[in-house]
């Protein structure tokens, strides 16, 4: 049985307190198709001129320093990929960099990941610690649905549950 899947159109990743450093994140929709492969890709800040948001979707899973995405670390910090349209998706996989580049496997600890439809937070996860490289691969059976509420045209939603700390979105409807 296929897993059940979240209607999206973009993927954020978030971070408070240290950098992002990432080798790839895909996303598949229920074809198993990788919806993010190549896609327009942004990012908060760049932590050299090599880092940038789209080698996240570049298909290069290696773990060299010139194929991560590494942003500064400037207390909160995020990355996305906008999948250009919405997709039912089924699950997020994100590569952690291997360590030989410098930057340690904990650099995607605590990384909330977020499915979105436009600005609107639909779905969230926390992940836990990393001690090492390996691949997450997230189900979306695994995400929290957001409580919200709406004020006028605001809505605002806490977008994960579960995590240590509470994650808001405000955001017009």
């Amino acid at each position: 049985m296929a897993p059940p899947s979240i209607i999206a159109s973009r993927v954020m990743l978030e971070k408070s307190g240290d950098f992002i450093s990432i080798s790839e994140v895909e996303v598949f929709d229920e074809a198993n198709n990788n919806v993010a492969l190549r896609k327009v890709a942004g990012q908060s800040s760049q932590f050299s001129t090599t880092s940038t948001a789209g080698k996240g979707v570049d298909g290069d899973t290696s773990s060299t320093t010139n194929s991560l995405v590494i942003t500064k670390n400037r207390g909160f910090e995020n990355w996305y990929v906008d999948l250009g349209g919405e997709f039912n998706i089924t699950r997020v996989v994100i590569y952690n960099s291997d360590g030989t580049d410098g930057f340690p496997h904990y650099r995607m600890s605590d990384i909330a990941v977020f499915l979105m439809r436009g600005r609107e937070y639909v779905a969230g996860y926390k992940l836990g610690t990393i001690t090492e490289e390996t691949i997450y691969p997230i189900i979306t059976s695994s995400f929290q649905r957001p409580d919200f509420i709406t004020i006028g045209n605001w809505r605002l939603s806490q977008v994960c549950k579960s995590c240590d700390t509470n994650y808001f979105s405000i955001s017009a409807r």
